[in-house]
């Protein structure tokens, strides 16, 4: 199992990620926020927490387990559950919004 300074580490990195989307929205000069902007800065978040929330978690897991290999594979199940939840919602977001997110050809307006 890696050492508790890693784990801690990576969750404090990704809070942070949460806490920086949370300032490129607030320093914005606009004051408006277009659907593809808005589109990227919640998945920010919502992966970082995600990641931070596995890393924390596996603590606990591995003291109430007590076998870090087991530990680690649970971890990687609940990463492989979000990822493929996160993964479809973020589709379905996509389909909902006016703009076309096109793998060759950049972003077009729909």
């Amino acid at each position: 199992m890696p050492q508790t300074g890693f784990l801690f580490s990576i969750a404090g990195l990704s809070v942070t990620l949460v806490g920086f989307s949370g300032s490129i929205a607030a320093i914005r000069r606009d004051g408006q926020t277009s659907a593809l902007m808005a589109y990227r800065q919640r998945q920010i978040p919502e992966m970082a927490l995600a990641s931070a929330l596995i890393a924390l978690i596996s603590l606990p897991l591995n003291d109430s387990i007590g076998s870090a290999s087991v530990t680690i594979r649970i971890g990687a199940g609940f990463a492989f559950v979000f990822t493929a939840f996160h993964v479809g919602l973020l589709i379905r977001r996509v389909r909902a919004q006016p703009f076309v997110l096109a793998a060759s050809h950049g972003l077009r307006q729909g």
